[in-house]
């Protein structure tokens, strides 16, 4: 039992230092990149504006991937598929909030409602 927590753990530290490392490699091909062009032109670089934000994506990933892992354990993976989703459609379309919300409060409930009407493990 306690060899699969470990290698559970491991398998996760692995995936943890990699996008560190990747985070930290975009932060510094824009930090190259804006040192090159001046960092005053570096707005105007969409290659560094780009590293730029996809390594300040990438390290705030890397701070919360315990979190993140914790999330996915709790909840199936359906409801955190919704749940994205919903935010996608609401961050293109705020006005489908109305219409959205109970849809994903009715899911919600009706998969904690499900729980009850499971067969009990003997």
């Amino acid at each position: 039992m306690a060899t699969t927590v470990q290698s559970a753990q491991n398998g996760s530290s692995w995936r943890r230092h990699a996008l560190g490392v990747i985070a930290i490699a975009f932060l510094v091909a824009a930090f190259v990149q804006g040192y090159r062009l001046g960092f005053a032109a570096m707005q105007e670089s969409v290659s560094a504006s780009i590293c730029l934000r996809v390594g300040l994506v990438l390290g705030a990933a890397w701070l919360a991937h315990p979190q993140l892992r914790q999330i996915g354990q709790k909840y199936p993976p359906w409801m955190i598929a919704a749940t994205g989703f919903g935010m996608l459609v609401l961050l293109v379309q705020p006005k489908a909030f109305r219409l959205l919300l109970p849809v994903l409060v009715l899911l919600v409930a009706l998969h904690y409602v499900s729980r009850f009407f499971k067969p009990r493990k003997r």
